[in-house]
C-alpha cells in the first residue's frame, strides 16, 4: 500500500485546467456548481475562493492593465445599478 493517497471531494471533477486561461475559470464554476448540488457549504466556500483566483489569474494573463480591484469596483457599480433599479 505504497500509492499515494488521492483526495476526491467532487462528484463531477473535469480535468485539469490552465491557471490564467478562461478555462481554469471554467473549471472551478463547475466545481462550485458540483459543491452546490451536494449541498455542501464548506466545498462551495472553498470553490468560490477557487474561483475568485481562476478570475484574478485570468486578469493578469489577459488584462494585464486591468487587476482584480478594478474588476471589485465594476461588480459594486452594476450591484448598486440593480439595488436602485437601474438596470434589471
Amino acid at each position: 500500500m505504497n500509492r499515494p493517497f488521492k483526495f476526491r471531494i467532487w462528484n463531477n471533477r473535469t480535468s485539469e485546467w490552465v491557471y490564467g486561461h478562461f478555462s481554469k475559470i471554467e473549471e472551478e464554476f463547475h466545481e462550485l456548481k458540483d459543491a452546490m448540488n451536494q449541498q455542501d457549504r464548506v466545498l462551495a466556500l472553498v470553490e468560490l475562493s477557487d474561483l475568485i483566483g481562476a478570475i484574478d489569474g485570468f486578469l493578469k494573463n489577459e488584462f494585464k492593465t486591468i487587476d482584480f480591484n478594478d474588476i471589485i469596483k465594476f461588480s459594486k457599480l452594476t450591484q448598486n445599478a440593480f439595488e436602485t433599479g437601474d438596470r434589471k
